[in-house]
Formats: C-alpha cells, structure tokens, sequence
C-alpha cells in the first residue's frame, strides 16, 4: 500500500503539524506558568524558614545574655565567699587582714574572681555577638528570598512562551496557507 499525496492529504498533515505546534506552545506556556507558581512559593518557604532561623538566633543570644549574667553574679557570689572564708581561718590565726600575707591572699583572690568573673562576661559578649550576626545574616538572606519572590510572575511566564511562539505558529500557518492556494490553483 502506497501513500498517495494529495492536495488533501499534504493539507490535513499540515493543519495537524500547526495544532501540535499550538499544543506545544500552549504545553510550554502552562508548564512555566506552574514552575514559575511553585519557585515563587518555594523562595516564600525558603524566606520564611530564613526569619525562622533570625528569630531562634536572637532568642538565643538573649539566653546567652541571661545566663552569662547568672554565671557572672555566681562567680563573683564564689569569689566573696572564698575571700570571707579565708579572712574567717586568718582572723582565727589572730592574724591581721590589712597587711601582710593574709592581705595578699585576700587581694588574689578578689583580684583573680574578678578576672573569672570578666571573663564569662567576654564569653557571653561573644557568644551572643555571634548569635546576632547569624540572625542579621539569615535576615538578609530573608530579604533576599522574599524579593526574589516577588519577582516571580507566573503570569508574565506563561505569556513568554506564547509570545516567543508565536512567531514559529504564525510563519508555519502562513507557509502552510500559501501551499493550500498554491494546490488550489493546480
């Protein structure tokens, strides 16, 4: 069996060519109006998870302020009761506090509590410092996202397609309307 083509024929494989190149205009434009759709509300998520995570950091930090100040009350609470007890066993020497070796060891150990207790005041500055530069990082990256989303537009993405379509649409229905006079005129 031999395919004859005829005026019809090549007129009906025609017509059939440009509906599956609308279909496929239409297809594509569908398809980057959802994707567009879904990355929009995946930067939205990702936004959200983003200030999430500043929120939970500066929580964090301010824990870290609180407890560096219990730690830093206790440690000086540690060192006054050290220095009482050691001017308590001193006094019960009969040993004067205000010179000599019993106000030396005493003069070390406020001196050395402090420098504890400084310390753990540094340590907490830092580590809240910290936690406040990875919110104020997450925030950026927050804001970011969240322009990001605002930049989808899923309607303006299912319109490219058609448009850049267009043009491959309308030559192949023009080219396929010269040939269908062009075979009426045989």
């Amino acid at each position: 069996m031999c395919f004859e083509a005829t005026a019809q024929n090549t007129a009906n494989l025609g017509n059939t060519a440009l509906a599956l190149q609308a279909m496929g205009a239409l297809t594509s434009s569908t398809a980057s109006y959802y994707k567009s759709k879904t990355d929009k509300s995946a930067y939205e998520y990702q936004a959200a998870v983003q200030k999430n995570a500043a929120d939970i950091d500066e929580w964090r930090a301010q824990d870290a302020i609180a407890r560096g100040r219990v730690a830093e009350a206790n440690q000086r609470m540690k060192t006054g009761a050290a220095a009482s007890a050691q001017a308590a066993r001193f006094s019960a020497r009969g040993l004067a506090l205000d010179e000599g070796s019993p106000l030396n060891v005493l003069t070390s150990t406020e001196y050395m509590g402090e420098v504890d207790a400084n310390t753990i005041k540094d340590n907490t500055a830092r580590e809240a410092w910290a936690l406040r530069e990875s919110a104020a990082s997450s925030r950026s990256n927050a804001a970011i996202l969240y322009a990001r989303a605002q930049m989808e537009r899923p309607g303006m993405s299912a319109f490219n397609p058609l448009l850049g379509s267009a043009g491959t649409v309308a030559g192949s229905w023009y080219k396929l309307r010269a040939k269908n006079y062009a075979s009426l005129g045989e």
